[in-house]
């Protein structure tokens, strides 16, 4: 069957297919070599399944085409759709716009306009019983993006959501490159907004976020004997300075490293002691202050803030990641801290600093009520992702509307930034409202909802401007006067349309609205029960868990070992101050300690395994990290990160410059150990693999 056209439409069709020339003569032929490049043997002719047909020419093709209509939009992808006349359904029955073995479309590719950086691909082949047939193209890397699905996600706690997007986008490779990724605020974290607690009620969390606010009244109970002030047993005045100073810091909602600096710091200045001169804080220099330090209230919000007699606010302090020794010196501006950047208090307390912190950490977890039980409201991990089955762009679609960004697709870029960014652009278009070159316009100004659509028909090019980007109108009354940007007579083109044969473009115009905050991590409400309560001995606790785990670490921490690569035998009973294990012998002395099984089946007498051992597969552990409990390795160093719930956020490491080179437990945020430890293992050192045992 050969293609002709019907000579009776011929006449009707003329003016259409003069306004499309040459543009119509270049997509055929764009159309018919990618089908010879799919195909890969077409030399003229397709077998069907009864017949042999001829191929359309680019002639053919190119007369059948009655219509161009690029629609450009801000959201959801653009799109271009080629309309053609097939009177006799020679097109259709020739077999050109066929389908794989799969069912899908070919991928054919369309360059336009020719030698531009839009590239689109046949989405959709549309027929219609009025003998036309409607060819609809969206962008080639919207589709190649559509082609990827997932599951995959990433904790919002590592990476931004734009720079989650972009990981997205560099998973596809475009025939004519990289997808190029803009976005101005890329590495920005954005404000998070508040969240609501759900009415699930767990008494295992699986979240490593700490407690964020105790639902019965904070403070110690009787189960608080076994806490320690300096060594020696609280006694009941300092339990109820403590009581003081946690319960003002849930009013304030203080960070946890805060309330730990604040304990360490009262435990320093006073004891505790808020009958001596100055107060629990020592505040002498200023007797009306806080009643000269009797106030025990007033004086401890004045730490946690930054009051009267206090170098810094705590809280200020602890949110940008201080850790608690720190906080304590920088609040009370002490003259060690001052001239060397030390620590004024460690000399202090048995075991020094590590002691001092690991006593505050215990008063302060019992005193989050622990001790006595009761519940908690715990954070869940946010986690940005790609749903099982939901493919990439659809995903990157949902994120961006989540938070009211826009999602612009433009050629072979995309750009992902807010409105309140997008309009201060320098603008792509100016237009006046008598410019001969302005046909027709129309918008709506609604009080209280001033950001409504604008739509005015412009005589141009039809990719003069694209969505995203700013026009500048003059002489539109309150159009050009008002704005939600306070930038008077600018607007972002949403969409722009064009008819085929038209020789103007719709622009439709919005005013920017505001982005949203990012989504509350969600919360459950958690039984703390005894799990909170202080670290016992390692025999005290339930073998393999993470509290057994926590145990083991600080009983190989007070042992003050030195590192040694010679002896590597698993020895139950530790001598101290010793030259005795490397970082893989101690960490897995913590965890056979602990109950937990290691690589090989190694127990007590034998050889420890390597770092390179702490592999996924290996004595039960699985990938990733775990909710209380993590070990990192690769072939050259392993270290161990344990967070029970209630307790500090903790690392037994090798590597840390200010606790010697031998086996400890310190902070998770500690300083000084590089790309071998806590906060971000990796940086600076090989890639870290985490693991973690099942439950933990």
């Amino acid at each position: 069957m050969s293609f002709v056209a019907d000579p009776q439409l011929l006449t009707s069709l003329e003016h259409d297919f003069q306004s499309t020339t040459p543009d119509a003569h270049f997509i055929a032929k764009s159309l018919v070599e990618q089908k010879k490049k799919v195909k890969k043997k077409v030399k003229g002719h397709w077998r069907t399944v009864t017949k042999t047909v001829k191929q359309p020419t680019e002639t053919e093709l190119a007369f059948a085409i009655t219509s161009i209509a690029p629609d450009l939009t801000m959201q959801g992808g653009s799109s271009l759709v080629v309309t053609m006349q097939d009177p006799t359904w020679a097109l259709m029955d020739s077999g050109f716009f066929d389908a794989d073995k799969d069912g899908r479309l070919d991928n054919m590719d369309l360059n336009y306009p020719d030698g531009s950086r839009f590239w689109w691909r046949l989405h959709q082949f549309s027929p219609q019983s009025d003998h036309s047939i409607q060819l609809t193209f969206i962008p080639r890397i919207v589709s190649e993006l559509m082609d990827l699905h997932g599951p995959i996600k990433v904790n919002r706690a590592k990476r931004t959501r734009a720079e989650f997007i972009k990981s997205l986008c560099a998973k596809v490779k475009d025939d004519a490159g990289k997808i190029e990724f803009y976005s101005r605020q890329l590495d920005i974290k954005q404000p998070i907004g508040a969240g609501t607690s759900n009415s699930n009620t767990d008494s295992k969390s699986s979240s490593k976020a700490k407690p964020k606010k105790a639902a019965k009244t904070v403070g110690l109970g009787a189960g608080s004997a076994d806490l320690k002030v300096k060594g020696a047993p609280i006694s009941a005045l300092q339990r109820q300075t403590v009581n003081i100073i946690l319960q003002v810091g849930d009013q304030l909602n203080a960070p946890h490293n805060a309330l730990v600096a604040a304990i360490y710091a009262g435990m320093g200045e006073s004891d505790l002691n808020p009958h001596v001169s100055g107060g629990v804080f020592q505040t002498t220099g200023v007797p009306s202050a806080y009643s000269g330090g009797t106030d025990v209230a007033a004086q401890a919000k004045g730490w946690f803030t930054g009051g009267t007699s206090f170098g810094t606010s705590a809280i200020a302090a602890a949110n940008r990641g201080d850790p608690p020794w720190k906080i304590a010196n920088e609040v009370e501006v002490n003259a060690v801290w001052l001239s060397s950047g030390g620590d004024s208090y460690a000399h202090q307390f048995p075991g020094g600093q590590e002691g001092g912190i690991r006593e505050a950490e215990a008063i302060v977890a019992a005193g989050g009520g622990a001790a006595g039980g009761g519940t908690v409201e715990v954070n869940q991990p946010y986690y940005f992702e790609v749903q099982k089955g939901e493919d990439y762009w659809a995903a990157m679609n949902r994120l961006a509307q989540e938070v009211g960004w826009e999602l612009i697709v433009d050629g072979n870029r995309i750009y992902y930034d807010s409105d309140l960014t997008l309009i201060r652009q320098k603008p792509a278009l100016v237009i006046s409202r008598d410019a001969p070159t302005v046909l027709k316009w129309n918008y709506d100004w609604v009080n209280r909802q001033i950001a409504t659509n604008f739509q005015v028909d412009i005589l141009c090019d039809a990719f003069v401007a694209h969505p995203g980007e700013v026009v500048m109108t003059q002489g539109f009354g309150t159009a050009s006067q008002g704005s939600t940007a306070k930038l008077p007579g600018r607007w972002l083109i949403a969409e722009m349309s064009r008819s085929g044969g038209d020789q103007f473009s719709t622009f439709s115009l919005v005013q920017p609205t505001a982005p949203k905050k990012e989504p509350a991590p969600s919360t459950i409400t958690k039984n703390v029960g005894s799990s909170g309560a202080p670290i016992g001995s390692i025999t005290s606790e339930t073998p393999g868990t993470a509290r057994a785990a926590y145990a083991a670490a600080q009983f190989l921490n007070d042992k003050h070992l030195t590192y040694t690569q010679a002896k590597r035998t698993m020895t139950k009973d530790v001598p101290s101050n010793v030259p005795l294990y490397d970082c893989s012998a101690s960490v897995s002395w913590v965890l056979l300690a602990a109950g937990f099984p290691l690589p090989g089946g190694i127990s007590w007498g034998g050889w420890a395994p390597v770092s390179g051992n702490f592999m996924p597969g290996q004595a039960g552990l699985q990938s990733g990290e775990g909710n209380e409990m993590t070990i990192y390795a690769n072939g050259e160093h392993v270290f161990i990160r344990i967070h029970p719930q209630g307790m500090p956020d903790m690392q037994g490491n090798t590597v840390n410059a200010g606790h010697g080179n031998g086996f400890c437990f310190f902070p998770w945020n500690t300083p000084g150990c590089g790309g071998w430890g806590g906060p971000s293992p990796g940086v600076g050192a090989p890639t870290f693999i985490p693991t973690h045992y099942p439950g933990t």
